[in-house]
């Protein structure tokens, strides 16, 4: 079973990369601690939610994630203070430690790493999805061919194998969808090896990244990258 129970100690060491999956709460889960832990602009951003589900969601993911930070470097959840990068993404100044995480309906993941840049995604597989229209719109010409010529059932699967492990690479590089997603490549299919094929900008460039399939569970895909070989991965469960 990969998925374990928290380990007694966090201690996280160079080269490992420690990845959490947590169930997102819903109005009767919510811890109460979570809340008074959020900094005033996590706690506007909240505020902003249409739905409640949603901000339930966006608090616990953020309540969750300063424990977690919190635990790690043995300070108080609501004394981590993020800056923040040019496209949103949270970090930590003064920090060896890098995370990144991801959710899609009320899953979560959640990864840690030292002195690694880092990029995860989660997401629901969803087979209604118009597979030929968003191939055209978002992957390289390669990348659409590769998925469009499988069975309808496997181009499903590889349709998400391609999607996370291209989210992964957005967020671990920290550029959100400003970096087009057609201008690079990575592997799909099940029998080739899980990496980053072709950056249209520096090919060298993909000497530079490793990518990982994260199994987050039935019914969902995930994928990790970063700009180092990892050494080991260990899977918590937390509620």
């Amino acid at each position: 079973m990969i998925w374990q129970s928290p380990p007694l100690s966090y201690a996280l060491e160079t080269g490992a990369v420690h990845i959490w999956r947590s169930p997102l709460a819903n109005t009767s889960e919510l811890n109460p601690a979570f809340w008074p832990s959020l900094s005033e602009d996590e706690q506007i951003r909240a505020n902003r939610f249409h739905f409640r589900q949603h901000r339930l969601e966006y608090v616990d993911g953020r309540g969750k994630l300063r424990h977690l930070l919190g635990q790690y470097l043995g300070r108080s959840p609501a004394e981590i203070v993020f800056e923040y990068g040019k496209q949103d993404k949270p970090f930590l100044s003064h920090s060896k430690l890098k995370f990144n995480i991801s959710h899609s309906h009320g899953l979560a993941l959640f990864a840690f790493a030292l002195d690694m840049e880092i990029g995860i995604d989660l997401e629901k597989i969803d087979p209604k999805i118009d597979i030929i229209q968003l191939c055209k719109q978002f992957f390289s010409p390669k990348e659409s061919q590769t998925i469009l010529k499988l069975s309808p059932a496997d181009q499903i699967q590889a349709f998400f194998t391609c999607w996370t492990r291209k989210e992964a690479f957005i967020k671990a590089k920290g550029q959100g969808l400003s970096l087009p997603l057609d201008q690079f490549e990575v592997s799909i299919l099940p029998e080739d090896p899980v990496q980053l094929l072709a950056t249209d900008w520096d090919k060298a460039e993909i000497n530079n990244w490793f990518l990982y399939d994260i199994p987050p569970g039935e019914g969902f895909k995930g994928a990790l990258m970063v700009d180092q070989k990892v050494d080991s991965l260990s899977y918590w469960d937390i509620k």
